[in-house]
C-alpha cells in the first residue's frame, strides 16, 4: 500500500504519525474554539467603523458634491484669472482633511477631481468670465477661511 519512503515520511510528521499510516487522507483539523457572539461585530466596528453608520454614504455623497462644485468653481475662476494657482493646494488639502474625518476611501479624491474636470469641460468651459464677479467674492471668502484652518508645515 505505502512504499517504505512514504511510511518514513508519514511517521516523521507528528500529526500523521503511525495512527494515520494506513489512511489515504490526513487527519481532520480540530474545530476552532467558538467565538463570543459579539466578537465579529467588535472586530468589524474596530476596523470598519463607518459600516454601521447608515448615513455614511450620504455623508460621502455630500462631500463629493461639495468638493466637485468647489473644484469646478476653481477651474472656471482660474481660466478667468480670478483664482490663484495655490488655491488648488488649499482645496485638495481641505478635501484630504474632510476625507480623513469621515474615513472615506482614498480613491474618492480621484473620483471627485475627475468628476469636477468633466463637469467643467462639459458645462462651464465656454462660460463668459463676465459672470464671475459674484462667484469670485464667495470663492475668495471660502479660500480665505479654508486656508486659515489648514495646518502649516
Amino acid at each position: 500500500m505505502f512504499s517504505r519512503i512514504s511510511l518514513i515520511i508519514l511517521a516523521s510528521v507528528p500529526a500523521w504519525g503511525a495512527a494515520y499510516a494506513g489512511s489515504y487522507y490526513p487527519p481532520l483539523a480540530a474545530a476552532p474554539p467558538a467565538k463570543p457572539a459579539g466578537h465579529a461585530a467588535a472586530i468589524d466596528e474596530l476596523y470598519n467603523p463607518e459600516a454601521g453608520d447608515k448615513n455614511h454614504q450620504a455623508i460621502l455623497d455630500n462631500l463629493k458634491e461639495r468638493y466637485e462644485n468647489i473644484l469646478v468653481t476653481y477651474f472656471f475662476l482660474r481660466r478667468c484669472k480670478q483664482a490663484d494657482f495655490g488655491d488648488y493646494h488649499i482645496i485638495i488639502s481641505a478635501l484630504a482633511q474632510d476625507m480623513a474625518s469621515v474615513n472615506a476611501p482614498g480613491r474618492l479624491q480621484y473620483d471627485i477631481l475627475t468628476a469636477a474636470q468633466g463637469s467643467y469641460k462639459e458645462v462651464y468651459a465656454r462660460s463668459s468670465c463676465k459672470d464671475a464677479g459674484p462667484l469670485s467674492g464667495q470663492y475668495a471668502e471660502f479660500i480665505r477661511k479654508t486656508a486659515a484652518n489648514i495646518p502649516k508645515d
